[in-house]
């Protein structure tokens, strides 16, 4: 039960949009065709790029390269 609970608090973590689209990627994988499900993950993945969580993330990422 402890690794299901720690395994939930990551999930939870993250940001919000982002675990409602993975969640949903992984509920129509099953039904879709690859090329159809990659094309899904390429959309959901450009829906997230402009959120700010992400952009924050780069921030740091970039900010950290340059010490």
């Amino acid at each position: 039960m402890n690794a299901a609970m720690t395994h939930a608090a990551r999930i939870a973590a993250q940001p919000p949009k982002a675990a409602r689209l993975t969640k949903r990627l992984m509920k129509i994988a099953a039904n879709m065709a690859l090329k159809g499900f990659l094309d899904a993950c390429a959309v959901f993945q450009g829906m997230c790029h402009n959120e700010p969580e992400h952009l924050e993330a780069v921030e740091r990422l970039l900010a950290s390269m340059k010490k």
